[in-house]
């Protein structure tokens, strides 16, 4: 019997290294690159920080390096994940930060993650992303601790067959403009008839987080909101939940700026691929006309 159970152990063993092996060969072929050198400007947040906000554009008006980890479908606790992942890859700290905030997805109801997946070659013992994603739909505890469980059922992963947006950078393919007239015309109108879902308390603790990340790392931080299509503003409760932001950032002394107030870029319809979403054109004007002279005033008022 007892020889038995020594066979079982070792049996088990074995497996598991194997396993871990062969995890690890994958997760380390599929993970995003993080760059390569420090960065001195980082953008964190969802897609309208992935798509809005062109580096290129930035590194060569500002003279500083700068990195866009926004990520597609995320939320704020997505965010802070991110950012903190970042941080500890990078053996020296950004000099600023800009938070683009997002009032249109802060529905924690929803448990789900956009292409979840992706995610995966990074989990394996990832303490970090587990205290955050063992609260979605798809990421149960044993994927966190047991090799290769999470691949199951993802051969096509595996392999690489799908787009990472995950630590991909500034992303924006969009050429078209904002064409769905009947689309724009519904929502044209004084009050439209829904209202932003948000959990204000999930909300403030990990904006806090986000804040006091940056203050144990001296980076400076900024709020800041970027371009919508200006019927977005007729939403009943966005003021409500906008001020919740403001109220943080008054609180902490932290810079915001709202870049969805300009008709002249948030009314243009060759701007947008869609009512939340700049194309290219519209983000290498936003950056160039807008984003970076406001980050140049902000650096010489913190010199």
């Amino acid at each position: 019997m007892i020889r038995f159970v020594k066979k079982t152990i070792v049996f088990a063993v074995v497996c598991y290294v194997l396993l871990l092996v062969l995890d690890i060969l994958i997760s380390n072929k599929l993970k995003p690159n993080m760059p390569s050198n420090n960065s001195d400007l980082v953008l964190l947040g969802s897609s309208r920080c992935q798509e809005h906000f062109d580096t290129n554009i930035i590194s060569d008006s500002l003279g500083l390096s700068a990195f866009n980890i926004g990520l597609r479908g995320s939320k704020i606790d997505i965010h802070y994940m991110l950012l903190k992942e970042y941080l500890d890859f990078v053996p020296s700290k950004p000099q600023y930060l800009t938070y683009v905030f997002d009032i249109h997805d802060n529905n924690f109801s929803n448990n789900t993650i956009y292409r979840h997946y992706q995610f995966f070659p990074l989990l394996l013992y990832n303490l970090n992303y587990y205290n955050v994603l063992k609260t979605y739909a798809g990421f149960d505890n044993y994927l966190f601790f047991v090799p290769m469980f999470r691949y199951s059922g993802y051969i096509k992963v595996m392999y690489g067959g799908f787009d990472y947006f995950l630590y991909r950078g500034y992303y924006n393919i969009n050429s078209h403009g904002l064409k769905d007239k009947d689309y724009v015309c519904l929502l044209d109108q004084d009050s439209i008839n829904y209202a932003y879902t948000y959990d204000s308390t999930t909300v403030v603790c990990y904006l806090e987080k986000i804040i006091n990340l940056c203050k144990i790392n001296n980076i400076q931080l900024n709020l800041v909101y970027a371009p919508e299509y200006y019927i977005c503003r007729n939403v009943k409760n966005r003021d409500k939940v906008f001020s919740l932001y403001r109220l943080i950032a008054l609180k902490n002394n932290i810079p915001l700026e709202d870049f969805s107030v300009d008709s002249s870029l948030n009314a243009n319809n060759s701007y947008f691929s869609d009512i939340l979403h700049l194309n290219r054109k519209g983000a290498e004007v936003f950056t160039s006309s807008y984003y970076v002279p406001y980050m140049k005033n902000l650096i010489k008022n913190c010199e």
